[in-house]
């Protein structure tokens, strides 16, 4: 049985898509710009939102006993898996193909935690140092914009940057990983204090009319 916390879930992963139990399989409709299809498909998966609703292929899973923070891993590992598809076809070689491609993005990726990942598992096999890297995303609190304007509840919302900015890298960007996530960040960050100055302004105004 897959548990995405425990050791060598990766491998365990792909040998349920051997057994045809996970079904890698996308369906853009027709009309439909990649663009659009992305942000629905992950909007409905919760992914967006750091908060698992709805996994993309491991469907048929029975997940009742995973923690949030393992079905977010997963999340995270499947939205990777899904932006490397789009772009690749499902070849025999796809499971070494799609890891040496993650471990080199976050191996672009010069933030503290990553660095400090490749440092300790050095002897470890790859999927061994990607479910350790995937752990660490979970916890990015520890390093994001070097501990500035941090918001510890609003922690697992920024696992998906790394989404955009490895659907970004699969395209050739050769834009700065580190600077453009923390771009990314400050705009996130931005964009929820606007909102969230905005919720408390129009609750200020239903109260004086209730009042």
């Amino acid at each position: 049985m897959l548990q995405p916390g425990s050791k060598g879930w990766i491998n365990k992963y792909f040998d349920l898509v051997e057994k045809n139990t996970i079904q890698l399989e996308i369906v853009c409709p027709k009309g439909v710009s990649i663009e659009h299809f992305l942000h629905v498909t992950f909007g409905h998966s919760g992914i967006i939102f750091g908060y698992p609703s709805e996994l993309l292929f491991a469907t048929n899973l029975d997940s009742s006993k995973w923690t949030v923070e393992e079905k977010l891993k997963l999340l995270l590992f499947e939205s990777h898996l899904f932006i490397y598809l789009l772009k690749n076809e499902n070849s025999l070689t796809l499971k070494q193909d799609f890891i040496t491609s993650l471990l080199e993005f976050y191996g672009k990726h010069n933030s503290y935690s990553i660095t400090k990942i490749f440092t300790f598992f050095l002897k470890e096999s790859k999927e061994e140092k990607l479910e350790n890297i995937l752990s660490q995303r979970l916890d990015i609190k520890m390093n994001l914009l070097d501990n500035r304007l941090w918001i510890n509840y609003l922690s697992n919302v920024f696992v998906y940057l790394d989404v955009i900015l490895y659907n970004d890298n699969l395209k050739g960007s050769k834009r700065g990983l580190l600077s453009n996530y923390n771009d990314l960040a400050m705009n996130a960050l931005t964009a929820i204090s606007i909102t969230l100055i905005q919720s408390q302004q129009t609750l200020k105004c239903w109260s004086y009319f209730f009042s």
